[in-house]
């Protein structure tokens, strides 16, 4: 088996994990911060984190034969690192 396509079970429950633990922490309030100020917040009602396996950017982003990704990525929004 090609070892890049090989990711085991464990290793994608550690990173999915490490996302939500990620996002909790984004959206958690800062220490000391009362519930009355939240006017600097932006409320959120869908968050969505896609993850294409087994597929680089590059071989994803701008390819024809992936048209639904690549509306989703120009209409709304696409981080990457």
């Amino acid at each position: 088996m090609d070892s890049k396509r090989s990711v085991s079970l464990g290793a994608r429950l550690c990173i999915s994990s490490a996302v939500i633990l990620a996002l909790m922490a984004l959206m958690a309030p800062p220490a000391g911060a009362s519930s009355a100020d939240r006017s600097r917040l932006k409320n959120f009602q869908h968050v969505f984190i896609l993850m294409m396996e087994n597929t680089g950017y590059d071989s994803l982003i701008g390819n024809p034969n992936a048209p639904w990704i690549n509306f989703a990525a120009s209409t709304y929004g696409l981080a990457k690192t």
